[in-house]
């Protein structure tokens, strides 16, 4: 995860980035560049997005662990033949 934090990090400052950029470019009037620069704010944006479906899903991973765990039911069990019937390795 902390890969994925790091990736967040990154892209959040591209946006900052970005928007300086397209404000710099409007001021000079040069359209033609704040426009190429949204291409670039919208790339990074819809990574955040993707990002944050990664932090989501992970969550709600460690949400079912944590049931599955109190349940006493071991992870291990599941993962197992979860793997199996999507046609994943069989240990």
């Amino acid at each position: 995860m902390s890969q994925i934090k790091e990736q967040e990090i990154s892209e959040r400052k591209c946006v900052w980035s970005c928007i300086s950029r397209i404000e710099e470019s409007v001021i000079k009037c040069d359209y033609r560049e704040a426009k190429l620069t949204t291409v670039d704010l919208l790339n990074s944006i819809r990574e955040l997005e993707r990002i944050e479906e990664i932090k989501e899903n992970h969550r709600n991973l460690v949400r079912a662990v944590r049931q599955l765990h109190a349940k006493g039911i071991p992870v291990e069990k599941v993962a197992r033949p979860l793997e199996q019937a999507m046609g994943g390795n069989q240990a």
